[in-house]
Formats: C-alpha cells, sequence, structure tokens
C-alpha cells in the first residue's frame, strides 16, 4: 500500500485525524491535504510535511514509509531533491544509490547536479576516494544552486573531523552561509549538521562549553534522529571525564533515540563502554567481547584491567599491537600498555600519539593517569599543548 493511500485510509477512520494531519502538513483545511492525498502526480513544496505527517499515524514506521515514498517521487521535483537529503541523513543507502543513479538520468538540471554532488558525499564516506579527489571532482561541478553550493563544502567537514584537521574545519564553517538557502526541510537539515560536526571539533579541542552550546542547540531544533541522537552523543563526551552522571544520562538519552542494530546504536553503546571503563565501573554492561574492531577490542582490553584480570588483557594487547595502525589507535594502545604495567614512559608516548592525531580531548586519558602518579600539573599541561 503506497502512502498515499495509507493517509486516506487512516483520515476514513478517524474524521477528526484529518485536521491534524492537515495542520502537521502545513495546510489551513482539510481540504488542502485531501488534493494532495488524491492526486497521484502532486508533491508537497516541503517534504517536512510529509514526514510530520508520518510521525503522527506511524511513528515506529516512519523510515519504511519514508524510504518508499521518496522512491515514488518525480526526480526531476524538489521534493525528490530533499528526500535524497532525507535518505543519506538516515543512512537508508539502497534507496540513496537508486535515487542518485534515477536523478542523474533525469531532465532536470538541478536533479542532476545534486545527484552529483551527493555521489561525491557517499564515495567519501565510504572510502572509494579520498578528500583530495573529492576536491578535484567538485572543482569539475559548476552548482547553480544555493543548496549545493552550501553542501559541497559542508560535505568536507566530515574527513576534515575524522582527519584531526580542526583548523581547516574552522576555515570551513567560516564559508557556509546557510542562511541563503530557502527556508524548509533543507536549510533545517544542513544547520543540524553544521552544528553537529561544530560539536564534535569543539569536544575533540577540549572545547567543552561550547561542544554542549552547539549540540544542545542542534538537539533543540533537530526534525531527525539522527542529529538528535549525535547530539546527545556529544553532549555525553562533554562530560565523560568530568561528570559521570551527566554522561551516562545523555547516552542513555541518545540510545533510546536508536533502533536495535542500527550505526548509531553502536556508537552509543561503545561510549556507554567506555564512559564505565573510564570511571572504574566494574560490572560494565555493554563490553563487546565478540567484536573484532580496534576500538572494541580496546574497551575489552581497558574492562579486564578495571576488573583485575591482567592475563587476559595482555594476551588482547598483543592482539592490538598488530592490528593498530593508525595514531588514534596507538595512542589507545600505548595507553592501555600503560595502564597494565603502569608505565610512565608508554603513558607518555599514548600522549605523543594523541597529539599527532590533533585529538586533544581523548588526551586526557593518559593525561589523568600521570596527574594520579603525582606529576606536576602545570609540566604535563605544556606537554599536552
Amino acid at each position: 500500500m503506497n502512502l498515499k493511500t495509507f493517509i486516506k485510509n487512516k483520515c476514513e477512520e478517524d474524521q477528526a485525524l484529518a485536521l491534524k494531519l492537515a495542520q502537521a502538513a502545513g495546510y489551513a483545511q482539510r481540504s488542502g491535504l485531501y488534493r494532495f492525498l488524491n492526486s497521484s502526480e502532486k508533491e508537497m513544496d516541503n517534504l517536512q510535511g510529509v514526514i510530520d505527517m508520518v510521525r503522527l499515524i506511524a511513528p515506529n514506521e516512519e523510515l519504511l514509509y519514508m524510504s518508499e515514498y521518496i522512491m515514488t517521487l518525480d526526480p526531476n521535483k524538489s521534493c525528490a531533491r530533499q528526500g535524497l537529503e532525507y535518505l543519506d541523513v538516515n543512512k537508508i543507502n539502497y534507496q540513496r544509490d537508486m535515487l542518485i543513479k534515477v536523478m542523474k538520468a533525469s531532465r532536470n538540471s538541478l536533479s542532476k547536479e545534486w545527484a552529483e554532488i551527493y555521489e561525491v558525499h557517499k564515495d567519501l564516506q565510504a572510502n572509494k576516494i579520498n578528500y583530495i579527489q573529492a576536491q578535484n571532482i567538485l572543482n569539475s561541478i559548476k552548482t547553480k544552486s544555493v543548496e549545493m553550493t552550501v553542501f559541497r563544502n559542508l560535505m568536507m567537514l566530515y574527513p576534515t573531523c575524522q582527519n584531526g584537521e580542526f583548523g581547516l574545519m574552522r576555515e570551513i564553517i567560516g564559508i557556509l552561509d546557510v542562511d541563503m538557502i530557502p527556508t524548509g526541510f533543507i536549510k533545517d537539515s544542513y544547520t543540524c549538521r553544521i552544528l553537529i560536526m561544530k560539536a564534535s571539533s569543539d569536544v575533540s579541542q577540549n572545547n567543552t562549553a561550547e561542544a554542549r552550546k552547539n549540540a544542545t542547540k542542534a538537539f533543540e531544533i533537530a526534525t531527525m534522529d539522527r542529529f538528535k541522537i549525535f547530539a546527545q552523543l556529544h553532549l555525553g563526551n562533554s562530560y565523560i571525564f568530568e561528570n559521570y552522571q551527566l554522561a551516562k544520562e545523555h547516552y542513555y538519552k541518545g540510545l533510546s533515540l536508536t533502533e536495535e542494530g542500527s550505526l548509531f546504536r553502536i556508537e552509543m553503546i561503545r561510549s556507554l563502554c567506555a564512559l564505565e571503563n573510564i570511571w572504574g565501573i566494574k560490572e560494565n554492561i555493554f563490553v563487546n567481547e565478540k567484536s573484532t574492531e580496534p576500538t572494541d577490542i580496546q574497551e575489552v582490553v581497558f574492562h579486564n584491567l578495571v576488573i583485575g584480570n591482567k592475563e587476559k588483557a595482555i594476551s588482547l594487547i598483543e592482539k592490538l599491537e598488530k592490528i593498530s595502525v593508525s595514531h588514534y589507535e596507538k595512542a589507545h594502545l600505548f595507553f592501555l600498555k600503560g595502564l597494565c604495567s603502569d608505565s610512565v614512559a608508554f603513558y607518555y608516548t599514548s600522549i605523543k600519539h594523541f597529539k599527532k592525531t590533533g585529538d586533544k580531548f581523548s588526551i586526557n586519558l593518559p593525561l589523568i593517569k600521570l596527574k594520579e602518579k603525582g606529576l606536576d600539573s602545570d609540566l604535563l599541561g605544556l606537554i599536552a599543548i
């Protein structure tokens, strides 16, 4: 059953519902809603109206209904272009990839442009191309729409943050002008993307007050769960060394918005696991013993050191030594070796690798342990700069 038929059936069952749905969709009267529902070709100017209706009648099936509906839209029109952003934000990758192909083959120049830009974003996120290759491709595309003029720069926040290039991130944020985009779904979504990336950068740079401000603002204005989830993630991260209870509250708020098995849920559980380990909680229910990801193995090692199982920790450290290749992985590896051996030298090596990542927040892991060993706080502050 298509979405319009589903909504019409719901309205027939409950006449009062029709008025609520009309208001949610932005119509002054029910007649506007029925014109939309009774025409297979009629589309809304703002996709948010459709999203809000689905949330009223089938909140638990929003992604299913919206992904099916978006694939029925005319690829030459604005609503399909908005749908591309919806699919991308919510990691509905199969339909997103299909829509990109359909839009690239459309007759509308703007739809082609959006498809080309989002394809670069897709390939960059999947590590099919690197930052330089993405820039080269984007330089060959002359954008006509204000949305893609913004998004072509916005998408570069993700790899720069991942690579620890926070100075470049600030430069990119400085040239992003979301206000030039017309009011509606896209403007709201891009605004949230930027706020979330600002919060992520702020946490990494140990600017926790700024991180909390940006994450809170993102949570308050977000219309999609992904942004709310990451807002809570960054809020939790900002408190992870400072306030156990507040950090846990934010993580649980984010966790409550995730679906079982989703990448967002995995990320939130990893953060909860790290929180328990950092605060020395022995009954850590979030430890993932089955994972082969270095991040998860690191937390398993940390947990075993918390509970005093040094023998298992040592065997896992030996495993980590073989798979830790990035500076970030090595920073955590040497921190764990420091925990295991109580070696100041390993903590200093951990700091060296953290500094190479540009992460001024996670560097607190070895710094806190060195302070506990009585090393001078002012000296450690200089080392960490």
